[in-house]
């Protein structure tokens, strides 16, 4: 996964209670950055589309997978 690809959560990720508290299953969002220095478990930036704002949140690859 590259800056700038589209993305939604992975069936794992919908598994994490961590993450239903900001985003749905069937959000889409953004790879605004990738820095594993910062935080190794948690590489992804993403900035989430929502009707109501945009939410940044950090994710591990496990918890993406590709949008359609």
């Amino acid at each position: 996964m590259q800056v700038g690809d589209l993305v939604k959560l992975s069936s794992y990720g919908n598994k994490v209670k961590s993450n239903s508290r900001f985003v749905g299953p069937n959000d889409l969002g953004m790879i605004i950055k990738f820095n594993c220095h910062i935080n190794p478990d948690f590489p992804y930036e993403i900035s989430w589309f929502h009707l109501e704002r945009k939410d940044k949140t950090r994710h591990s690859r496990q918890d993406l997978k590709y949008a359609r």
